[in-house]
């Protein structure tokens, strides 16, 4: 179950969630003052589930999956909370967040070839990994590593070790990406838009290998992604992020289905779906506002044709919709 904000009720169970973020704000320094790029935002995350944020590039979907991991640069101005596996991530010094990072949370990067060093092999990195954190001599490192490449279903994985990142595909090096994270089974996976670089075939291989995965090792996971067709094949849980918030969640049923907000709805008008082809599609006018520049009000509302005075001068505050549906729009409430 996912939370809204500090202004909902908490979780009626007693069991603690995996992940707790709260009042999460992040700002970079530009010319002598803060742009900000994530804004009061929070949610838990229970061991076991996948949570799908959603939006379009710029959104801060990325930085907030960062923040998690604490990658952001030292000049980054992180307020709020995260709390993660019973450790606050935002007090931990470098040391102790070395040693969580693999075992209790890891990361699958957008483009692998970014991630990877060029000039080891990939099966050199993985067995980096695991000697580090697991303590393995390179005999059962090595071995291991073979095992996560047949595990994420690269092809002669005992081959594929010697390669290096440029030898590989696209759709391998994204795999070999995913058993890198997975080298010491962390509890939390971070999988910030694995798919947008590959192509359409391979897209839904890894999506449905990462599913796969996350449920039979019983992680995690939050899923990074700006099409909702991800969202609906991956997530339990769905939260739409806009201009740094959350505008609406719940779960990926209730929210997909049942969509409240204009934003929400926008992304789906404007989306592929089940559409017919050659089908016109209902873009959003206009462009993603400036972080740079903050609205009194609603961030959206200068998009929405549904907007009305109040929502350019105040921010819209959280409105359930069900019992799992949560919605920021002042015409909701």
């Amino acid at each position: 179950m996912m939370n809204f904000g500090p202004s909902l009720p908490r979780h009626s169970e007693v069991t603690r969630p995996l992940l707790s973020v709260e009042g999460l704000s992040v700002a970079f320094p530009r010319e002598g003052r803060d742009i900000q790029v994530v804004r009061d935002v929070s949610l838990s995350l229970e061991a076991g589930k996948v949570l799908c944020i959603i939006g379009e590039s710029g959104s801060g979907k990325s930085v907030t999956l960062r923040s998690i991991m604490r990658l952001l640069q030292r000049s980054t101005r992180v307020e709020g909370r995260i709390v993660l596996d019973g450790h606050e991530m935002t007090a931990l010094p470098e040391r102790r967040l070395a040693k969580l990072r693999g075992p209790v949370v890891s990361m699958v990067f957008q483009e692998p070839m970014n991630a990877f060093d060029p000039v080891y092999s990939v099966g050199e990195q993985i067995t980096e990994t695991l000697r580090h954190h697991e303590g393995m001599d390179s005999k059962a490192a090595n071995l291991r590593a073979r095992e996560l490449l047949d595990l994420v279903q690269v092809p002669r994985a005992a081959e594929r070790l010697s390669a290096y990142p440029h030898e590989l595909s696209g759709g391998l090096r994204q795999r070999a990406m995913i058993a890198l994270a997975l080298a010491c089974g962390p509890k939390l996976l971070l999988a910030d838009e694995p798919t947008t670089a590959l192509d359409a075939t391979v897209q839904i291989q890894v999506l449905l290998l990462l599913r796969r995965l996350q449920r039979e090792l019983g992680m995690a996971m939050i899923f990074v992604t700006h099409d909702l067709a991800v969202g609906a094949q991956i997530a339990d849980d769905v939260a739409v992020m806009y201009a740094g918030r959350f505008v609406e969640t719940g779960s990926a049923h209730s929210v997909l289905r049942n969509p409240s907000h204009p934003y929400t709805k926008g992304l789906m008008a404007s989306s592929v779906g089940d559409k017919p082809a050659g089908a016109m599609l209902d873009a959003i006018p206009g462009q993603p506002p400036d972080p740079s520049i903050l609205l009194p009000g609603c961030s959206f509302a200068p998009r929405c044709s549904k907007h009305v005075d109040a929502c350019l001068t105040s921010i819209p505050r959280p409105i359930h919709m069900s019992s799992n549906h949560v919605a920021c729009c002042i015409l909701q409430d």
